[in-house]
C-alpha cells in the first residue's frame, strides 16, 4: 500500500514537472521572437549588403515559419544537443552551457554554505531570547538582508573589500572558482536567502520548544544545551532544510545579476551575452537548462518530503 501511494505521487509530480517544462519551452520561444531586433542586424549591422543578409538568415533557418523553427528546437532537445549558437556555429548550446554551469554551480554552493552559516545561529539565538535585544538585532539583521538589493550590495562590498581596502579580488577575476574569488559574490547572492532561512529558524524554534518531549527532556535533567541541540533544533530544522533545498534551484537560476556585477563566467554571463546578441538558440536553451535546474530540485525536495512525511503523498 505504501509503495502503491508513493508512486502515484512520483507520478505525479514527474507528470506536473514535464508540464511545467514544456510550458517554459513554448513561452521562452514565442516571447524571444517577440523581442526586438533581429540576429541578423547584430551579426552583420544594418548597412549590410540584402544578398548577404538572406543568404545569414537563411543559413540561420530564420527565413523558416515559426512552427518550423519551434520542430527544429524540439528536435534540438531530443538529440541533447539544444541547437548551435549564431555567434559560435561549430559549437552546440549544450557545449556552451557545460563550460559554464561550473561556475554557477560553484557560486551557488558558497552562496547557500553562507547562508546556512548565518541564518542557523541568528535564528537560534533570537528563538532563545524571545523579545530581548538579542532578538531585536537578529530579526533586523535578518531584515536588512533581505532589504538591500544584489545590484547595490555587489558594488559596495567591491568597492569596500577589493578596492579601498585590497584584500579580496575584483571583478573578473583569474581564477573564478578560487574561495577568494567567491567569497563576495557569494556572500551577495546568499544574504537574502540568509534572512529568509533566519527568521524560520526562529519560528520554527519557537514552536518546537514549546512541544511535550521538549518539558519532558527538561524534567529529566538535561542541559538547556542538550535540550536546545538534540531535541529542539533537529526537529525544528526539518521545514529550514526543506525551505533551503527549493531556494537552492532559485539560487542556480538567480544568479545573473551577481554574475554581471562581478564579471564573473556562468550561466547567468552566458544568458546575458546571448539576449545582446540576439541568439536565440543560446537563449531558448539557457532558460530551459535552468527551469530543468529549478523543476528537478524541487521535485527532489518534494519526492524526499513525501517519503519523510506520508501525509504528503495524499494530496
Amino acid at each position: 500500500m505504501l509503495g502503491e501511494g508513493l508512486s502515484r505521487y512520483l507520478l505525479r509530480r514527474v507528470a506536473t514537472s514535464a508540464i511545467a517544462l514544456v510550458g517554459v519551452c513554448l513561452l521562452v520561444f514565442f516571447l524571444i521572437h517577440l523581442i526586438p531586433g533581429d540576429p541578423v542586424d547584430n551579426m552583420l549591422g544594418e548597412m549590410a549588403p540584402a544578398a548577404e543578409r538572406t543568404r545569414l538568415r537563411k543559413g540561420l533557418h530564420l527565413d523558416e515559419p515559426l512552427s518550423a523553427q519551434l520542430l527544429r528546437f524540439a528536435r534540438s532537445m531530443g538529440d541533447g544537443s539544444l541547437g548551435h549558437s549564431f555567434r559560435h556555429v561549430d559549437r552546440s548550446v549544450m557545449s556552451l552551457i557545460a563550460e559554464a554551469f561550473p561556475y554557477t554551480l560553484w557560486l551557488a554552493l558558497a552562496a547557500m554554505g553562507i547562508a546556512l552559516l548565518l541564518a542557523l545561529p541568528l535564528g537560534v539565538a533570537s528563538a532563545l531570547r524571545p523579545g530581548t535585544w538579542v532578538d531585536g538585532l537578529a530579526m533586523t539583521t535578518s531584515l536588512l538582508g533581505v532589504s538591500i538589493p544584489n545590484m547595490w550590495l555587489g558594488p559596495m562590498l567591491l568597492v569596500a573589500f577589493s578596492i579601498h581596502l585590497a584584500w579580496l579580488p575584483g571583478p573578473a577575476p583569474n581564477d573564478p572558482s578560487a574561495p577568494a574569488a567567491l567569497l563576495l559574490p557569494a556572500i551577495t547572492l546568499g544574504t537574502a536567502l540568509m534572512a529568509m532561512l533566519s527568521r524560520m529558524t526562529r519560528a520554527s524554534l519557537l514552536t518546537v520548544m514549546g512541544e511535550d518531549y521538549i518539558r519532558t527532556a527538561r524534567a529529566k535533567g538535561l542541559s538547556s544545551w542538550a535540550v536546545v541541540l538534540s531535541h529542539g533544533l533537529r526537529n525544528a530544522l526539518i521545514p529550514v532544510i526543506t525551505v533551503a533545498g527549493l531556494q537552492f534551484g532559485a539560487l542556480l537560476s538567480g544568479a545573473i545579476i551577481t554574475e554581471k556585477v562581478f564579471g564573473r563566467p556562468g550561466l547567468g554571463t552566458l544568458l546575458m551575452r546571448a539576449i545582446t546578441t540576439r541568439d536565440y538558440p543560446v537563449i531558448q536553451g539557457t532558460v530551459l537548462f535552468l527551469a530543468f535546474l529549478y523543476v528537478l530540485v524541487n521535485l527532489l525536495v518534494d519526492l524526499t518530503y513525501g517519503l519523510v512525511d506520508p501525509r504528503i503523498r495524499r494530496r
